[in-house]
């Protein structure tokens, strides 16, 4: 935009992005860095935000930085629930409901 910004968000995407870059060639020489790895994961959520709040404000610019970065929106990640657990629950549930019956039964 003009010179010596810092503080508008796509200077600020901008800005993020070169240091996650930074970061990646970081992690693959030093792979056991786990707190750079976190540092990393932090660093990703902000740009995301960012990206979405420049989506919302000024879409045009929100396009343009996302077109020159070469950044690719992902969708999020669903929650994977535990089969084995729910199909276990549905079998007592069932395993229950017989019992049940069958004392009905018994009774009458």
């Amino acid at each position: 935009k003009r010179e010596g910004d810092t503080g508008s968000s796509a200077v600020q995407v901008i800005a993020l992005t070169t240091r996650i870059q930074q970061m990646q060639k970081h992690l693959s020489i030093h792979r056991k860095d786990h707190s750079g790895r976190r540092g990393l994961e932090a660093m990703y959520v902000t740009r995301r935000k960012m990206l979405d709040y420049m989506e919302r404000k000024d879409f045009e610019m929100y396009r343009r930085v996302v077109q020159t970065l070469g950044l690719t929106r992902t969708p999020p990640v669903k929650y994977i629930h535990n089969k084995r657990k729910d199909q276990k629950k549905i079998l007592e549930k069932r395993k229950n409901k017989k019992l049940m019956l069958k004392r009905k039964e018994q009774k009458v």
